[in-house]
């Protein structure tokens, strides 16, 4: 019995250890299981948190785009709230409100951005100094240079597999990122050359801007007087019986109107004239309105006191080169862009009772309606607050929307420069501690609306008293300041000026001696290129009784001027063989066997003098001058700050800044020294400058004049004036190393042949172009040591809008017809498009301006720099002609394949072609977004 309870004992103890096992197996599989689900869960999670990290960081980089601004919708709503935002208070509540509204865009955003990652997040917190004032993860200190940093805080719901199977369904994971949009100074460039008032009409004039936010009327026409001996249908002077009987030749009429003032003019009364029932000031305007427009247009004569007129300096001036200006109805006409100016006044001519058509030409006297001077300034207070300049107004409306796009609450910075002979930085106070990078949307609003204007530049406009605003015009060609020496340059205004002859300004002065008048197209050099009896400084033809322009010899030498050789047929260019006063020499031999035959008369309208002094649109003085702005030891930010220039130009380059010879200035000419009176008393003859003064316009040899600018053999294209007609070609001068006692870079035309005969204003722009954007600029002029620290710079992105370059002109049937019935419109968008290929990465990528810099024989040969290569085509270049797919295929007899940029009006690169203000608004909010950010931590 024993044995057999001990034999039971053992099974039942071996079936224990059985059933154990299986228990602990049992066990031992449900805790495998769960270490398997929560590797799995975690997983899972690790996974979900990943992409989770991914879409944080994402939007977080959305966010911080987001917040670089409100958007213009915003700015608008806002200012609807605002009650108008037309005052610095209410526009600062519009800019509150608009940033409001942009939280609430910003976490939106943020939050699209994690749900394209397939996430669904609970919570979207976007925090911002805004929101969370005294964070110091946000560096929110006020003592601090604001950073524009977001923290973006997400969280969503995990589910788990296995997990939930022990009550855990989810499991909240949570994520924060911080970004930083870039702190950006924005240099903003405006070409204000007088081309950006040639859209101005009279309907401009009928809504001027008012203090207040309205607006007034100011549209009436004027009538002006006409001084040419009477031609059939001329209503301004058969209305006064003929002509003047106090004027006993055309002669004196004209005697008399140069040796009056404009408030002399107006006052005149001819007694044979008053007498017979005639007006009797015969040199005032006539003042008109006009209703309706078309077939219904309607003319009437309008009162005195009618509360249309303009102020009385922007009516009608007197000018001595007014017969020069055209009013046909052609489409290059400057007077009639919309309203047909001459159909205007034929209509009040007839009006009056006189038959015909007004006359082709002004003569004596202008309207003054699209004088910079006027449309700047309706009101008269050197503000330009009012400013009714077209295409101008419509530039300064899309900046104000670009302005909304600046974040200058955390730290974006702005200032201006304006163009047109030479380059202005704008300088919110003058001469005082405020740096020219503006911080406050406010101030940045205020210098835009009262200081950028149509030739808004120190060579038309001063500010004598250094506060940051204009209070006087400048005379004379070059850029006033305090110090400035040259003789030519005075200061004036309407009823008085301060530097002699002309103390009495424009309205005191005698008509003759103002040299520079205050109406469009004038040129400094106007009455230098006038015969007699238009110029006081011009002499009648040598005879033994004095011979004049028109063969009239019965006129008394004590009563008229004497005859000089040196200023016949004007002081410009005496046809004689005495020391040329003009560039070229076109009277001396052998340039005089250069002039057409039987044109002698028409060499002073090529000459240096008047080409070069009186053009602007110089582009290469205007990125020197945005390039100071953000160099400037006071207020650089070369860490952490990203560099932008937008440049908006509508033309090609004209001008340039003054070179030099042999590293010495040049001497500035003195054409109107002295004038000829009609006492006989001696005149002193024009002192000759020379070429170089007023910046390059190459006139080349008298060998090889026809492949020079100036004189391209063909004495009688317009325009370009100082460059040449093709884009493609190159020419070289700047030297880095060159720099004056102040450090300041100049040209010297001393250096090579091709300086002096072949540089023009576009290979000046270009190299600037370079000198800024590029590290290597001038391959071979650098130095080892120069070419390393420039390598270490910081280079600026700029961006160039061709506005208004709408190549009207042409049938657009091929290239090039396009190119060369549109050429200033080609030329410009050309050089814009090089100066954005610099621009968008600091590198060129046009293949053909590439072997043009590889600093060896300066043309295109296939042969590139050390330290470049081809690489991809530029943005703006079209595929290799002839069907070739690398340079190197080019044959080297056919390089002209390698050219070929896109055609006309195509956006590319950092270039955008802006046709009208419409577009233009678009092509600011497009360089808006392309604003830069980064992911901080």
């Amino acid at each position: 019995m024993k044995r057999g309870l001990s034999r039971l004992a053992g099974r039942l103890f071996r079936k224990g250890q059985t059933g154990q096992t299986i228990v602990i197996l049992a066990f031992g599989f449900i805790v495998l299981l769960g270490f398997v689900g929560i590797v799995t869960d975690v997983s899972l999670m690790f996974v979900r948190y990943s992409t989770l990290r991914r879409a944080i960081d994402a939007a977080a980089v959305s966010a911080a785009g987001q917040m670089r601004r409100a958007t213009p919708t915003d700015i608008e709503i806002a200012r609807a709230n605002a009650q108008g935002g037309t005052t610095p208070e209410k526009e600062q509540r519009a800019i509150g409100y608009a940033y409001a509204r942009n939280i609430t865009s910003v976490n939106l955003a943020a939050r699209q951005f994690i749900e394209l990652y397939g996430l669904i997040p609970t919570t979207v917190l976007v925090d911002t100094c805004a929101t969370t004032p005294a964070d110091a993860q946000l560096e929110c200190d006020a003592s601090k240079t604001p950073r524009k940093l977001v923290r973006v805080t997400a969280q969503i719901q995990s589910p788990t597999v296995f997990l939930r199977l022990l009550g855990w369904g989810t499991v909240t994971l949570e994520a924060t990122a911080i970004s930083e949009t870039a702190v950006l100074d924005v240099v903003m460039i405006f070409d204000v050359s007088e081309s950006m008032l040639n859209q101005t009409t009279y309907d401009d004039w009928d809504k001027v801007p008012q203090a207040d936010g309205t607006t007034k009327d100011e549209s009436m026409r004027y009538y002006p007087p006409r001084i040419t001996y009477p031609a059939s249908g001329d209503a301004a002077v058969t209305s006064y019986a003929g002509h003047p009987t106090s004027f006993t030749s055309y002669y004196d009429a004209w005697d008399y109107f140069l040796n009056h003032s404009e408030n002399e003019l107006k006052t005149y009364s001819d007694p044979v004239a008053v007498a017979a029932g005639q007006p009797g000031g015969i040199f005032q305007a006539i003042p008109f309105y006009v209703t309706g427009d078309g077939s219904g247009q309607t003319v009437q004569t309008a009162l005195a006191n009618d509360p249309r007129q303009p102020r009385s300096d922007c009516r009608v001036r007197a000018f001595p080169g007014a017969g020069s200006f055209g009013i046909m109805a052609t489409g290059a006409d400057p007077f009639k862009p919309e309203n047909d100016v001459q159909v205007e006044l034929t209509k009040f001519m007839n009006l009056r009772g006189y038959g015909g058509t007004y006359p082709g030409n002004f003569d004596g006297f202008v309207p003054a309606y699209n004088y910079f001077g006027c449309c700047n300034d309706p009101d008269g207070n050197w503000e330009f607050t009012d400013l009714v300049c077209q295409p101008m107004a419509q530039v300064r409306t899309a900046t104000e929307g670009f302005l909304d796009r600046i974040d200058f609450s955390r730290g974006d910075r702005v200032a201006f420069v304006t163009f047109d002979r030479f380059a202005y930085l704008i300088d919110p106070d003058g001469a005082g501690p405020q740096p020219a990078m503006m911080d406050s949307q406010i101030k940045a609003l205020e210098m835009l609306h009262k200081d950028v204007g149509v030739r808004a530049d120190p060579s038309y406009y001063a500010d004598t008293d250094s506060n940051g605003f204009w209070d006087s015009f400048v005379l004379g060609g070059a850029a006033w300041s305090p110090t400035n020496t040259d003789p030519n340059i005075k200061l004036i205004k309407y009823g008085s000026g301060n530097v002699a002859p002309i103390t009495q300004g424009f309205n005191g002065t005698p008509i003759g001696i103002l040299n520079d008048y205050p109406v469009y197209n004038n040129c400094i050099y106007q009455n230098a290129t006038l015969r007699y009896p238009l110029s006081l400084y011009s002499s009648p033809t040598l005879g033994t009784a004095p011979t004049y322009a028109d063969g009239n010899s019965q006129l008394t030498y004590a009563t008229h001027p004497p005859y000089y050789k040196q200023r016949w047929p004007t002081p410009l260019s005496s046809a004689f063989n005495l020391p040329p006063v003009m560039h070229p020499p076109l009277p001396t031999a052998p340039w005089l066997g250069q002039v057409p035959s039987g044109q002698v008369d028409i060499m002073q309208y090529y000459s240096y003098e008047l080409r070069s002094a009186c053009r602007g649109s110089n582009v290469g003085a205007a990125l020197r001058t945005a390039n100071n702005a953000l160099l400037d030891p006071k207020t650089s930010r070369t860490n952490g700050a990203v560099w932008v220039m937008v440049m908006l130009g509508d033309g090609a380059a004209a001008g340039s800044d003054p070179v030099r010879r042999n590293g010495a200035n040049l001497n500035v000419p003195q054409i109107y020294n002295g004038t000829v009176k009609t006492d006989l008393t001696l005149d002193v003859p024009p002192v000759a400058g020379d070429y170089g003064v007023y910046g390059v316009c190459p006139y080349g040899s008298y060998a090889d004049h026809g492949n020079a600018p100036l004189l391209d053999g063909n004495w009688s294209r317009l325009f370009p004036y100082c460059s040449d007609l093709a884009p493609e070609s190159r020419h070289f001068c700047y030297d880095p190393n060159t720099v004056d006692a102040d450090k300041n870079q100049y040209i010297d035309i001393a250096a090579t042949t091709e300086c002096a005969e072949q540089y023009d204003v576009d290979d000046f722009a270009r190299d600037w172009a370079d000198a800024i954007g590029i590290a290597n600029s001038f391959p071979g002029k650098l130095t080892p040591q120069q070419l390393d620290e420039r390598k270490n710079f910081q280079f600026p992105t700029i961006f160039t809008i061709g506005f208004g370059l709408d190549f009207q002109q042409g049938d657009h049937s091929s290239t090039a017809v396009t190119q060369q019935a549109n050429i200033e419109d080609y030329l410009g968008e050309e050089l814009l498009r090089y100066i954005a290929d610099v621009g968008d990465n600091n590198h060129i990528d046009t293949d053909y301006e590439q072997d043009w810099r590889d600093g060896s024989a300066n043309k295109i040969d296939k042969v590139l720099a050390s330290d470049d290569d081809w690489g991809p085509r530029g943005p703006c270049e079209g595929p290799l002609k002839n069907g070739y797919t690398d340079p190197s295929q080019v044959p080297i007899n056919n390089l002209n394949d390698l050219v070929n940029p896109l055609p006309p009006k195509q956006n590319c690169g950092n270039y955008f072609n802006a046709p009208d203000a419409a577009e233009l608004k678009v092509v600011f909010d497009t360089i808006a977004s392309r604003m830069f950010t980064r992911l901080t931590r």
